[in-house]
């Protein structure tokens, strides 16, 4: 019982730590949107629809470079808590034109306040790890093995897959936003009428985005479970035998 808590304890801190380390590695590369941009051929989609509507006739005008440099500045907003949403604007022969559109802003301030939330803990969350590490070494609660984490890993894969199989994408996704944010997330997903669902559009891109985010997040996880492991253990064998 007392291995089993203890490590439990250890895989909840090292989640938040895979985390934010999935979001910095996501978040430094643009969730590899430039990739899916040219991959999908985007441009091209957008150039194609331009004669028949007119927000894709002003994407058009505005360009490749525009879109993926406005897409990354969406992501360095959210990462500074939300600001700057209201300076990113779409700039062409025939005008300026805001990014985003007032329920985007609010949308997306959300997720940046949540983020810096997640981020205010880093210290207290560290005094945690460091405990939870020195609890294990001076009671002699051994971690799991990594065959134990790998086991864990794929089971936790199956899992997420089941329920996006059984339950579909678009209600998980919704269901998970909304649970954090308000039923506002359904409207600005399935029903956002801004230039930023119609560079990212939805569910494709956040299909992508999600897959790409938790396999990060998990690969990880396991790698920090790993090492705090080996570190117990190496203390460990240090101490007088009990």
């Amino acid at each position: 019982m007392k291995k089993t808590t203890a490590n439990l304890f250890l895989v909840s801190i090292l989640f938040y730590f895979a985390f934010l380390s999935s979001w910095y590695i996501c978040y430094s590369n643009d969730f590899y949107y430039p990739l899916v941009y040219v991959s999908a051929d985007m441009a091209g989609t957008i150039q194609k629809r331009a004669d028949s509507q007119q927000a894709y006739k002003v994407l058009a005008a505005a360009g490749p470079g525009q879109h993926m440099g406005l897409f990354r500045g969406v992501l360095k907003s959210v990462e500074d808590g939300g600001e700057g949403l209201d300076k990113l604007v779409l700039e062409t022969d025939g005008g300026t034109y805001p990014f985003l559109n007032p329920a985007e802003r609010e949308k997306l301030a959300g997720i940046g306040v949540m983020l810096d939330l997640a981020k205010g803990v880093f210290r207290l969350m560290l005094v945690l790890l460091v405990l939870a590490c020195s609890y294990m070494t001076v009671s002699g609660v051994p971690p799991y093995a990594w065959r134990q984490i790998t086991r864990g890993l794929s089971y936790a894969f199956c899992v997420l897959a089941a329920l996006f199989y059984f339950l579909g994408f678009d209600r998980l996704y919704l269901f998970f936003h909304g649970s954090i944010f308000g039923n506002q997330s359904a409207w600005f997903f399935k029903n956002g009428n801004g230039f930023l669902s119609l560079i990212a559009p939805y569910p494709a891109m956040y299909i992508f985005i999600s897959a790409v985010f938790l396999i990060t997040l998990l690969a990880c996880w396991g790698l920090y479970y790993r090492v705090c492991a080996s570190v117990v253990g190496y203390f460990s064998k240090l101490l007088p035998s009990r």
